[in-house]
């Protein structure tokens, strides 16, 4: 179990990344921080609903992989959504899982991105989302 958590001097600030590849996640981390986010990083479903649970006031945004260990990641955003049904969530899934319908209109999945994707798109994505919810005061 890998939890990585950095530090930020605005809290509502904070990311969620729940992927268990290594490469993407350390990527991901990467990118985010250098953008001024601060992360809560778990390589599974179980942690990332702990995480979850422990900074739900804090977390601005989930990054969720569809794959993971131990839990699910649709699995992980059913929980979230019965905790919060307006905290935006980016689904991360693997070309592999294109050959089933995901529920992303009923989990309200804010956007859906297919490994390998476009790193500069979703650091777009993650700025705008982020942007407009800093401009909520959440």
């Amino acid at each position: 179990m890998k939890t990585k958590q950095t530090a930020s001097a605005d809290d509502s600030q904070f990311v969620l990344i729940a992927e268990d590849d290594v490469a993407n996640r350390s990527v991901l981390e990467k990118f985010l921080s250098m953008d001024g986010y601060a992360i809560f990083s778990a390589d599974n479903g179980v942690e990332a609903l702990r995480l979850f649970g422990d900074h739900a006031d804090n977390i601005g945004l989930c990054l969720i992989d569809a794959n993971m260990p131990e839990l699910d990641g649709l699995s992980v955003i059913r929980e979230i959504r019965a905790k919060d049904a307006s905290l935006p969530v980016f689904l991360l899934t693997g070309e592999a899982d294109r050959q089933a319908p995901l529920p992303t209109a009923e989990l309200r999945i804010t956007r859906h991105f297919v490994k390998p994707f476009d790193w500069q798109e979703l650091r777009g994505a993650v700025a705008s989302v982020m942007s407009g919810r800093a401009h909520k005061g959440t």
